[in-house]
């Protein structure tokens, strides 16, 4: 089996199995905390997050394409990644948690800040592991203790919020969890840093300015992707907050097929985008079939049963407001997945700039845009998130057509085009038997979609017989083929 297809097997196995993890915590955790609580955990997520990126600079992207083109960085690389990541890490941490007090900030809300704080500076350590071993594809490793990493969360999350122990020690589960990945990374990455442990000024420069375009990438999006939330929670309160980030983690659930994909296919975009070799726009367009066939039926399905998913599971009617925002932010799974898969084509080919406009106009465009719609829904119907989940639909779109514009020749082809059309003939089928037993228990109404879309799917062409029997056998048979 091909390096692409023996990880891919890796991460889609620790996504799914994280998946059932996080399952569990999305249906428990909101219902233990309650909306405000949940919403003033999200809304302290979210604000950490804008110094992550600070402090993570691109850095993990830069050494997975660097290392994936030659493997011989990985060293010295990783080494001064590290170093220059204590010294980010524990500055951004303190801007954090001062820019937090100034604003406002107070109580549980501020502590909650304090602890993401000071595990930011472990994830951005850890992120320099992760992308050397990704750019050598040795991806198992990372997958298996993420893997360890949210069970235990997950465990001990519930376990906490079972006894009564707040939304603080919540935050101090999540954080102190996160730690284990982090100590295995590094020292898996370990055997290849020795020998390599001095400090050299040209690779802090290479770092530091080879990752200023990667960051300002990550940055623009986690603008037009989080700053909705800091929005909505001065604008609606916590309780609004609560609702959207309820909808949001559940439409996330099956975007781990997008990350799952987009992992173990970079670095051969990597090896390849640079002289855009004949394998390039293939590769690109293979990786977009494959998440397109579990993530356009996935978005077709959660918005269907998402009423009585809802009321199922959270029957206090407390996230009833949540059931539009999951239909509405249905609407983008598929096309964030395209913009994830496009961009990292883009960055693998060393054709960013022109998409950092894009991502920009993005990020621009969508807080002003937030603050208009939030207050209009919330004066006409009391729910000021659907404007926010209106708007992160627009945004979507407008990136995937600046991305698509700026594709590779070969990239999205017609062939690819004609294969969404197929993959969305599959799911309008499994879409009628759900709608036909719209009266059934959640169970049957899941069961009969999967399984019509397993049936509609070889029946229209969306994937063929082959295709799956190609694949049942490399994964049983290890058979030593291209995926």
């Amino acid at each position: 089996m091909s390096k692409v297809g023996r990880n891919m097997l890796w991460l889609l196995a620790s996504q799914l199995a994280t998946w059932a993890a996080s399952l569990v915590t999305v249906i428990v955790a909101p219902d233990l905390l309650g909306s405000a609580d949940f919403g003033a955990l999200s809304y302290a997520q979210g604000f950490v997050m804008f110094f992550t990126l600070v402090a993570g600079l691109g850095t993990s992207t830069l050494l997975s394409r660097a290392i994936a083109r030659d493997e011989e960085l990985a060293g010295p690389y990783v080494w001064n990644g590290i170093v220059l990541k204590v010294v980010l890490g524990s500055a951004c941490a303190v801007a954090a948690v001062s820019l937090a007090y100034a604003l406002g900030n107070r109580g549980e809300t501020l502590t909650l800040i304090v602890i993401l704080s000071g595990g930011m500076i472990a994830h951005v350590i850890g992120e320099v592991a992760a992308g050397a071993l990704f750019g050598l594809q040795r991806m198992a490793g990372v997958s298996f203790w993420l893997v360890i990493q949210v069970y235990l969360q997950t465990v001990l999350g519930v376990l906490v919020l079972v006894l009564g122990g707040g939304v603080v020690a919540y935050g101090l589960v999540l954080t102190g969890s996160a730690l284990l990945p982090v100590f295995a990374q590094l020292w898996l990455i370990a055997p290849q840093v020795r020998g390599h442990l001095h400090l050299d000024r040209a690779i802090w420069r290479l770092l530091l300015t080879g990752g200023v375009p990667l960051m300002a990438l990550a940055f623009f999006n986690v603008i037009y992707g989080t700053v909705n939330v800091p929005i909505l929670h001065f604008i609606a309160g916590e309780q609004q907050v609560g609702w959207y980030s309820l909808a949001a983690r559940w439409v996330g659930i099956p975007v781990f097929i997008t990350t799952a994909v987009s992992a173990a296919y970079f670095p051969e975009f990597a090896k390849h985008g640079r002289s855009l070799s004949p394998e390039f726009a293939p590769l690109v367009n293979r990786a977009i079939g494959i998440v397109l066939l579990v993530v356009t039926p996935g978005a077709v399905g959660i918005a269907l049963v998402a009423d009585d998913l809802i009321r199922l599971l959270y029957s206090d009617g407390e996230f009833e407001r949540s059931i539009v925002l999951i239909r509405i932010l249905a609407i983008q799974m598929p096309i964030t997945a395209m913009d994830t898969l496009l961009a990292h084509a883009l960055v693998a080919s060393d054709r960013l700039n022109r998409y950092l406009a894009v991502s920009a106009g993005a990020a621009v465009l969508n807080p002003i845009a937030c603050v208009v719609t939030i207050q209009l829904m919330q004066e006409r119907y009391g729910n000021g998130a659907i404007g926010t989940a209106l708007v992160m639909v627009a945004t979507e779109l407008f990136v995937m057509f600046g991305a698509w514009r700026l594709r590779s020749s070969g990239v999205v082809d017609g062939a690819v085009l004609r294969h969404v059309g197929r993959i969305v003939l599959a799911s309008a089928a499994m879409a009628a038997v759900v709608l036909v037993l719209r009266d059934r228990h959640l169970v049957v109404q899941i069961a009969a979609g999967a399984a019509t879309y397993a049936i509609a799917a070889p029946a229209f062409g969306a994937v063929s017989l082959r295709e799956i029997r190609d694949v049942r056998e490399r994964v049983l048979k290890r058979a030593p083929s291209e995926v």
